[in-house]
């Protein structure tokens, strides 16, 4: 599924890597914000493909977008590719596929690979092995680029919760989580296009974000709330230092 807003050019990048899957036996569903880039035009021409279907409409965000498309789709297995976003090569959903119907797991994720605009490699990421308690205090994280998950899983669950922001992805992991362990592909599965709405905000707000998130899903730090946001400041300021380090030291000239 692909949801895209005013980002003609990362739609196209995305369909394309789509086509070029050994693995035909796909739907991809489009769900267009009611752009205004010429995205619609040309997503309309893309849907004269059976396999895809394309609406384009009004919509809360990206995370209400991904919640339109779950009503749409009539596959099995669900990953969630934005504008923008690549599989890692041609044979990725074939070997997700095969992987699938010799196990029928109820979800499973991969490795991703950071790019950026001009498609040029900045870093790799893999959580393995995984470890729930790492994805609910934010320490990891497991890319929805390379997530499939169950249809019916991700219906039962009831989607994502927008009230989550940013985090509305890891927080689906953290109930997926519940429900079973999940397939470890030792693999990257998916390119995934540096920037976007996960790099904005601050780091408090990203670690209050969390805080919210064990407390929803039970699961805070020594079960106690106060504990918890204590950690969840301990956290954000942490995690500012460490992103001004990290900006100080990739402008310092090299002498």
């Amino acid at each position: 599924m692909t949801v895209v807003w005013n980002n003609i050019d990362g739609l196209i990048a995305t369909c394309q890597s789509v086509r070029e899957q050994s693995y035909a036996q796909y739907e991809h569903i489009i769900v267009d914000g009611a752009s205004v880039d010429g995205t619609q035009m040309w997503a309309a021409n893309y849907a004269l493909d059976q396999r895809v279907t394309f609406i384009s409409e009004p919509d809360n965000g990206i995370f209400d977008a991904m919640n339109r498309s779950l009503t749409r789709v009539s596959g099995q297995i669900v990953v969630f590719m934005n504008g923008g976003d690549k599989f890692y090569d041609s044979h990725t959903l074939r070997v997700v596929a095969e992987s699938w119907d010799a196990e029928e797991w109820s979800w499973a994720y991969g490795g991703v690979e950071y790019v950026d605009k001009f498609g040029n490699f900045i870093e790799r990421y893999m959580h393995d092995p995984f470890r729930r308690r790492n994805i609910e205090f934010g320490l990891k994280y497991v890319p929805h680029q390379s997530t499939y998950a169950s249809l019916d899983v991700l219906r039962n669950l009831g989607g994502f919760r927008e009230e989550f922001g940013t985090s509305s992805d890891q927080e689906l992991i953290v109930r997926l989580a519940g429900q079973c362990e999940p397939k470890v592909f030792d693999q990257y599965l998916s390119k995934f296009l540096s920037g976007g709405a996960h790099s904005k905000g601050t780091m408090f707000e990203r670690a209050k974000r969390y805080h919210a998130i064990r407390r929803e899903n039970g699961c805070l730090l020594l079960s106690n709330r106060i504990a918890d946001r204590a950690f969840s400041f301990a956290e954000g300021f942490w995690w500012s230092i460490r992103a001004a380090l990290a900006k100080y030291i990739k402008r310092k000239p090299v002498l």
